[in-house]
């Protein structure tokens, strides 16, 4: 197997990391998988290293493989992260287009009420707040409200009984970092404690056995299952929407990270040019 060392600029920046750096590897048949650290690495020498570690990320990418083609995809929400990283104009404020999109997923903090309401009032389509646990209850459950219609608010909180009790509140509360943290035997009881609107799987992060007990552990409750990216490359977002279009053809997707590669590389892309190690 070929392995070729890839930094593809990133624009905006993302946390801070203007380059996205992993590896593509290649069987001797073309078809190729895409190693994609996370969080994001700031060398190859970082990227190395990680492989060498034989974490989800790697056993993700050597279970899947893709042709040198296009491939289906599935529909996938748009992603800001306003006066942050994306469509920003003053801090608190969004200037990117938010009509015509199938879903808007808006990153948020404390004191971003008002942007919220004002968004909420320009967005055509689906709506979903990412919190990534920096909100009190009290503060999450203002944002769900001027939010409204929200499909779903990923962790506001920390701490699985504040989520509970958001979600039993009324809260359409998702689960996003607690699916990586809880065993996946445990997921059909942390599953019943509420009506959880949906949890998202970042199939990368978790490798394959983790992924396919969430899966399953999903659909036995009844609860949305919603495939999301980490900045993989076209390469490694194929084998995502693959997995999206099996657990849910009609939902929309968190793949829309690849907006943010300013050079990307995709299944069929020539590898011309790329370092091979």
């Amino acid at each position: 197997m070929k392995r070729f060392a890839y930094a593809l600029p990133l624009s905006p920046p993302v946390l801070g990391h203007a380059t996205r750096r992993g590896l593509i590897l290649e069987r001797d048949d073309g078809w190729r998988a895409d190693f994609a650290p996370w969080p994001l690495a700031q060398s190859l020498d970082e990227v190395l290293h990680r492989w060498d570690q034989n974490g989800p990320e790697r056993q993700w990418a050597e279970q899947h493989f893709v042709p040198p083609a296009p491939g289906r995809a599935v529909s996938a929400a748009t992603l800001l992260w306003p006066g942050r990283e994306q469509g920003a104009g003053d801090e608190g404020t969004v200037t990117a287009p938010v009509t015509g999109h199938p879903a808007v997923k808006l990153k948020v903090r404390p004191g971003d009420l008002e942007m919220v309401r004002a968004l909420r009032a320009r967005v055509d389509g689906r709506f979903r707040l990412d919190g990534k646990r920096t909100l009190a209850p009290d503060e999450a459950r203002a944002l769900a409200d001027v939010a409204s219609p929200l499909e779903f608010f990923e962790e506001p909180c920390p701490g699985i009984d504040n989520l509970t009790a958001l979600c039993t509140a009324g809260v359409p509360v998702a689960l996003d970092e607690t699916v990586r943290e809880v065993d996946p035997d445990d997921a059909p009881r942390l599953l019943g404690r509420a009506p959880f609107a949906a949890v998202v799987l970042k199939a990368t992060l978790l490798g394959p056995a983790r992924t396919a007990a969430w899966v399953e552990a999903a659909r036995a409750a009844g609860v949305k299952t919603i495939i999301s990216s980490v900045f993989e490359t076209g390469i490694g977002r194929q084998p995502l929407h693959d997995l999206a279009h099996l657990v849910g053809p009609d939902h929309v997707h968190g793949l829309g990270t690849g907006a943010f590669f300013a050079q990307d590389l995709m299944p069929d892309t020539p590898l011309r040019g790329l370092e091979r190690l």
